[in-house]
């Protein structure tokens, strides 16, 4: 029976000179790194290409990569920031204060993520849609790291590249508008 590595371990074996190691933390993660870029662009195979590019750049600096404490959230952060250097590469220009405020992460949340089978869920359901959509990008981006990746105020704050505070104050204030927009709905 062979044990499963954890995500340090991996990163670790591959640091160590392990191509295999770096190709299981590809599988693990790729649709997660896939799911998470399709919400700055539509392009699939530019999404694939940015993927592969990340995994590449990881063996091309092996050498000089070091220890991290959450390999999801390194690679999150560093696909983010490669997406982010190819918009300015093709002309998208992006000012910096556009990329941390509201306007490249676009991701539309639907009743499909959510199996119900009750009619009152159901109905609840179309509510916290409708109210998740109705939230700025900035918002939309930290609820979905949140809660549809699973990540912690310490990995979203390095996902996004702002600080911890940060993180927790902009998870409070989309939270809090979440509440106020289903109050007014009820």
């Amino acid at each position: 029976m062979k044990i499963a590595l954890t995500d340090i371990e991996l990163w670790d074996s591959f640091r160590n000179g392990s191509r295999e190691s770096l190709g299981s933390l590809m599988e693990r993660h790729y649709k997660d790194l896939f799911n998470y870029a399709s919400k700055f662009s539509n392009d699939r195979d530019k999404i694939k290409d940015s993927i592969q590019d990340l995994f590449f750049d990881l063996l091309k600096n092996v050498a000089t990569i070091s220890e991290v404490q959450y390999v999801k959230t390194y690679l999150l952060k560093s696909l983010r920031r490669k997406l982010y250097k190819e918009s300015l590469r093709s002309g998208v220009i992006f000012h910096p204060e556009e990329w941390e405020e509201d306007l490249f992460f676009n991701c539309e949340f639907s009743v499909e993520n959510i199996i119900i089978e009750e009619e009152n869920v159901l109905e609840y359901s179309k509510k916290i849609t409708y109210i998740l959509n109705q939230l700025p990008k900035r918002q939309k981006e930290i609820i979905y790291l949140r809660f549809y990746q699973g990540l912690d105020h310490s990995q979203i704050a390095a996902v996004m590249i702002i600080s911890q505070q940060a993180a927790y104050n902009l998870l409070s204030k989309a939270l809090r508008q979440m509440k106020d927009l289903y109050i007014s709905l009820s």
